[in-house]
């Protein structure tokens, strides 16, 4: 992860996940740090428009000094990792469109 990058302001920070017919909100407060890494310049997965792809996995470490570290890779290599204090964690249930069915 590229540590050069500057510290955010105290602040929220937010993030959400498709699973099934879930959609799950997490608002991250008192954040002090947030980093986006890309592996390279020009992904081997990455096409214009695809965005990060789908959630792989994350973790949730602790980062020190009363901060919690929650780090979340997704399909292209990408890492999303946010330093906060508290979370608050939500879900509501995904819209049925033409290309979702039950």
């Amino acid at each position: 992860m590229d540590d050069t990058t500057q510290p955010s302001r105290p602040g929220k920070a937010f993030s959400s996940r498709c699973l099934g017919k879930l959609i799950w909100h997490i608002s991250y407060k008192t954040v002090r740090r947030v980093v986006v890494d890309y592996p390279t310049e020009s992904p081997l997965f990455y096409r214009d428009g695809n965005g990060f792809g789908d959630w792989g996995h994350h973790e949730l470490t602790d980062a020190g000094s009363g901060f919690l570290r929650h780090e979340i890779l997704f399909s292209r290599g990408t890492v999303l990792m946010f330093e906060f204090t508290d979370v608050e964690v939500s879900y509501v249930e995904r819209a049925k469109g033409p290309a979702q069915r039950t």
